[in-house]
């Protein structure tokens, strides 16, 4: 505990000498773990790592979703809007060049790949502001996906809430 100031004070001058070299190291050290866990889920889903494991806890025994080195998907979601916020920055000062809309495209894609809804929220929000061609492009997309599966959500939301309800009902009589 008595360490922890110290590095936040470290860290606070050497932000406040070195700005632009903070951001881009920043900028470019989150890329790289993005793209980084992209390829650990490629990997994993052919079956040549166990770095990566699946959402069979989430009932989609065959669905794997990124998250790099970090422990959860929220963690990993949480460096991607990072990133895109960094993004943004970049593009106010006017630093971005031609390849970072290939950075962003490969974070949109790190970003969809995390399966997290809280990610997904947070991300929805900064393309309606920043980006709404983009939005109503997912929105289109999101709408289409519901329509031509709905039987297999439908079903699916169905035979969880069966599996729940006698859990539900023992902790309602219980707590009486």
């Amino acid at each position: 505990i008595i360490f922890f100031p110290i590095i936040g004070l470290c860290f606070a001058i050497i932000l406040s000498c070195y700005k632009n070299a903070v951001l881009f190291s920043l900028y470019y050290a989150l890329l790289i773990h993005i793209v980084i866990g992209i390829i650990i889920l490629v990997l994993a889903f052919l079956g040549f790592t166990n770095l990566n494991i699946s959402t069979d806890a989430k009932g989609f025994a065959s669905l794997y979703s990124t998250h790099g080195f970090t422990s959860t998907v929220q963690t990993y979601g949480t460096l991607c809007i990072t990133w895109l916020m960094l993004y943004l920055l970049r593009k106010r000062m006017g630093l971005n060049t031609g390849i970072d809309k290939l950075f962003l495209i490969i974070t949109n894609l790190a970003i969809l790949l995390t399966f997290n809804r809280s990610s997904y929220l947070f991300w929805l929000i900064v393309l309606f502001f920043e980006f709404p061609v983009f939005f109503w492009s997912m929105a289109v997309l999101m709408v289409a996906v519901l329509i031509k599966f709905w039987n297999i959500i439908t079903t699916f939301l169905w035979q969880l809430a069966g599996k729940l309800r006698p859990c539900i009902a023992a902790y309602t009589f219980s707590n009486l």
